[in-house]
């Protein structure tokens, strides 16, 4: 569960990182060149798959996006691990990840887990304007605190009410109502560290952004207060635009 929703975060910097000049994501911006050294390169990204119907929707989001952006899209296969028929837990990809979890990323003989690792790899790969060198403390910072805190308390809400029915169970109302308790506390923490910055770490968008935003993918999904946190709205609606982003939308978010 906890692997499911950065792989959002993954897809869309995969789309993201061949862009230049500070505009990631927009039309015009991607400069043509492989994604890691040789062209005839492989780049592997194990995904997960909830429901065979979704399968395809999945497909065809991350590769319009990566598409969008970026002039190196046959240099990326995604790996569907089927959660449900418990794939993850198969020698073949254990022999990936010993932990059995997604996201995953193979590139040549390196393996990469868990998904903000993931991003700064491709990030670094890339030169990628989302991971500047004076700021790279605070991403950290950031991306330390999503992983410890905001992404479980998202992260739990989204289990209980959208995958659960996905597999046939009841979501647990106490653990919703304490999952949004939560969600309350750290969102609160972030709406005033948004009162006046429009990114989290300096000027501009970095890996901190995306990968705190990724969280709220599916805050309208799960009904998650939104509203009561205007700094975020503002801020989260910026991200939305990116076509990037847009274009690497899960099916589920609605």
């Amino acid at each position: 569960m906890k692997s499911f929703i950065p792989i959002f975060t993954c897809m869309t910097l995969a789309a993201m990182v061949g862009c230049s000049q500070g505009k990631p994501g927009g039309e015009g911006t991607a400069q043509k060149q492989p994604m890691y050294g040789q062209a005839d390169d492989t780049f592997n990204l194990s995904v997960p798959l909830m429901s065979s119907s979704l399968q395809q929707g999945a497909q065809t989001e991350a590769t319009v996006g990566i598409k969008r952006a970026t002039n190196f899209d046959e240099d990326v296969t995604l790996k569907f691990v089927d959660l449900p028929k418990g794939k993850q837990a198969k020698s073949e990809f254990l022999a990936i990840n010993p932990n059995g979890m997604v996201p995953a990323l193979v590139d040549g003989d390196t393996t990469v887990l868990e998904s903000n690792c993931i991003i700064i790899y491709l990030a670094e790969k890339n030169r990628s304007d989302l991971w500047p060198v004076a700021h790279k403390l605070e991403i950290l910072r950031w991306m330390f605190w999503e992983q410890s805190h905001f992404m479980y308390a998202a992260g739990m809400v989204f289990f209980q009410k959208l995958l659960k029915p996905l597999i046939g169970q009841e979501p647990d109302e106490v653990r919703v109502t304490e999952a949004v308790a939560k969600f309350r506390r750290h969102a609160g923490a972030l709406d005033d560290h948004l009162k006046n910055p429009e990114w989290l770490v300096g000027d501009t968008m970095t890996l901190a952004d995306l990968a705190v935003a990724a969280n709220l993918t599916y805050a309208a999904a799960t009904e998650l207060p939104m509203d009561e946190f205007p700094n975020i709205q503002r801020w989260y609606a910026t991200i939305e635009e990116l076509p990037a982003w847009q274009a690497t939308r899960p099916a589920l978010a609605g």
